[in-house]
């Protein structure tokens, strides 16, 4: 699968999932929309870096956003990331991965949370002071409205039912 390819799928899925929309709107009709709601409170939700909802004021209901870069960049962290701050924020999160399964990603967000080093979690080779840090983390993580879902073979379709109201497999 190539970067043009995978871009390719998104496209044609969001068009799927953006149906009759698809062909646009008048730019009037959405100059309006944005005036009209500039008298009522924003409703951003923080991705819980403050410099990026700076740059790109948090994340909006009613948003899509894709998190893509090459491999080892950083996007399971700064997905798990944004994910925790939502649900420590009170916001129920759902984590659908294609590529890692649920144990591989709480053992990722313990780290985190622990702030002890992820290979030495992964080892099990940790520090005597990593045991608490750990057992603090865990009890944190375990109170997080945060669902994950590992179903091996979910396709963009499948996800996008889920999320809409869907079936969650498909």
């Amino acid at each position: 699968a190539t970067a043009q390819g995978a871009a390719e799928s998104v496209i044609a899925e969001a068009r799927t999932v953006l149906g009759s929309r698809s062909s646009g709107i008048p730019l009037s009709d959405a100059v309006d929309e944005v005036l009209d709601q500039m008298d009522t409170p924003d409703t951003s939700y923080s991705t819980g870096l403050p410099a990026l909802d700076r740059w790109g004021c948090g994340l909006r209901p009613g948003e899509l956003v894709y998190l893509a870069g090459r491999p080892s960049m950083g996007k399971t962290a700064l997905a798990l990331h944004v994910a925790r701050a939502l649900a420590q924020a009170g916001h129920q999160v759902w984590i659908a991965s294609l590529e890692m399964t649920a144990a591989a990603l709480s053992q990722r967000l313990l780290a985190a949370e622990a702030r002890v080093d992820f290979l030495r979690l992964r080892r099990r080779a940790l520090e005597p002071d990593d045991y608490t840090a750990v057992t603090d983390a865990s009890a944190r993580l375990r109170q997080l409205p945060i669902l994950v879902d590992d179903a091996p073979g979910v396709s963009l379709t499948s996800l996008r039912r889920a999320v809409t109201g869907g079936a969650a497999k498909g």
